[in-house]
């Protein structure tokens, strides 16, 4: 599957779970360094 094919599925999901307030907050959220930590644990496992 290409890139831009999953990106499409994510923006999709997202677009139909929250509105673009929830958006704007969860990006905000992803740059802390708790965000930064739940995407690594969430991507990579427990490694």
């Amino acid at each position: 599957m290409k890139l831009e094919s999953i990106k499409k599925g994510f923006i999709q999901i997202y677009a139909k779970s929250f509105n673009q307030e929830e958006i704007d907050r969860l990006i905000a959220c992803y740059k802390t360094p708790i965000g930064q930590s739940s995407i690594e644990k969430n991507t990579h496992g427990d490694k």
